[in-house]
């Protein structure tokens, strides 16, 4: 009998990944059939036979570990600049309550609280990039940074994106990426309920525009990655109406 597939969900972080991943996943899989990556060397320890879904802040490639499974890679992406901005202040956010409470201060909180939102967002630029081409999250440090501005980087994210991945919704198209993704798995999707938000942020209209051209001149490749998953996800879901009349 073949095994049932294994949803490995990249969660591009501040792209409302974890609700987009409550809403179509809750009413299938059960909380033991769901796994929260928490880092490799926990991953690599554990027996993932009976899990049908695998999500966390991980890069493309999780497949590789899992080699006897049919996996299906799924993601969410978001306007860059946008995305850009609201990590900044939910960093912000967590660093201010590790400070409060003594806690230990992970660095790419750390960074957020020392620098400005120019700053940050030219030190993680194209996360989104980086992510569905399969590279790690490495906050400020100059190899990411180099990396992150290869427009290598970026053709292996555009491959991913158009070969690899099964499913990549956006977050400002977040209702219709949970019909299409439901409708096209056979999942049922659970009702709407209230979004997670970042408290405090500006909105972009409310940004200085050379802080924002800057942001955009950093994310030029997740700009570029944007909009061609924009005109696929257009394309599927045109596809999706059509089927459905």
């Amino acid at each position: 009998m073949k095994s049932q597939p294994v949803y490995l969900f990249t969660h591009v972080p501040n792209t409302g990944g974890l609700s987009f991943s409550k809403r179509v996943f809750n009413s299938s899989f059960s909380e033991d059939e769901q796994y929260s990556f928490l880092g490799l060397r926990r991953f690599l320890s554990q027996n993932h036979q009976g899990h049908r879904l695998i999500y966390g802040h991980f890069p493309y490639g999780m497949n590789r570990l899992l080699p006897f499974r049919q996996c299906k890679s799924v993601s969410i992406l978001r306007d860059p600049v946008d995305r850009a901005v609201s990590e900044y202040h939910h960093a912000r956010q967590f660093y201010g309550a590790l400070v409060r409470s003594g806690s230990p201060i992970e660095p790419a909180f750390r960074l957020a609280g020392e620098l400005s939102l120019e700053d940050y967002c030219c030190a993680n630029q194209n996360v989104q990039t980086m992510f569905l081409a399969g590279f790690p999250f490495w906050p400020a440090s100059k190899r990411f940074i180099k990396l992150a501005s290869s427009r290598n980087v970026l053709d292996i994210a555009l491959k991913n994106l158009q070969q690899n991945y099964s499913f990549v919704g956006l977050m400002e198209r977040f209702e219709d990426s949970v019909r299409l993704f439901s409708w096209q798995e056979n999942l049922k999707a659970q009702p709407v309920f209230e979004t997670k938000s970042t408290t405090g942020r500006p909105r972009l209209a409310e940004i200085d525009e050379t802080i924002l051209e800057s942001i955009r001149s950093s994310n030029q490749l997740d700009i570029e990655l944007y909009d061609r998953a924009s005109k696929l996800f257009a394309d599927k879901f045109q596809q999706f109406q059509s089927g459905a009349d």
